[in-house]
């Protein structure tokens, strides 16, 4: 600390991505390093089971199809949880019908890949937020 000004403490922001698609993850992974959130990832519904189980990450970015399963399955193990983590979804197929389905079942909302970074990084901190507001004292992942 220089000149009496106090350092601003800024939480790490705990994400999991959930995607088997090599191209997305990459991409994704360089949006997540160029914001200094840590990122846990997962191919499949069954590697973000235990994952999730940790309660470690409070927002949860998901593929609309994985190898075993869709991001229906990640919001039903999500939904099991304590304090659930927000959920955002993500397709190269997107359409108004599976906007409307993901925000009726739950998630947070719905991303459109090639991914935009400014999207991405608002739609991130915003569902990170959400949970934040709902955990309350869950001791949650910071933001």
């Amino acid at each position: 600390m220089t000149s009496g000004t106090a350092a601003r403490i800024v939480p790490v922001l705990d994400l999991l991505l959930v995607c088997s698609d090599n191209e997305d993850r990459k991409r994704l992974e360089e949006i997540a390093c160029q914001q200094g959130w840590r990122l846990h990832c997962a191919a499949s519904c069954a590697e973000a089971r235990p994952l999730l189980a940790t309660g470690a990450v409070g927002t949860v970015l998901c593929a609309s199809h994985l190898p075993d399963g869709t991001w229906r399955e990640v919001l039903a193990e999500t939904g099991r949880l304590h304090c659930p983590p927000s959920l955002v979804v993500f397709s190269r197929q997107a359409d108004d019908r599976l906007w409307a389905e993901v925000l009726q079942l739950g998630a947070w909302d719905l991303l459109l890949a090639p991914f935009a970074d400014a999207e991405v990084v608002v739609v991130i901190r915003q569902a990170a937020r959400d949970y934040l507001h709902r955990s309350g004292g869950c001791n949650p992942p910071g933001l």
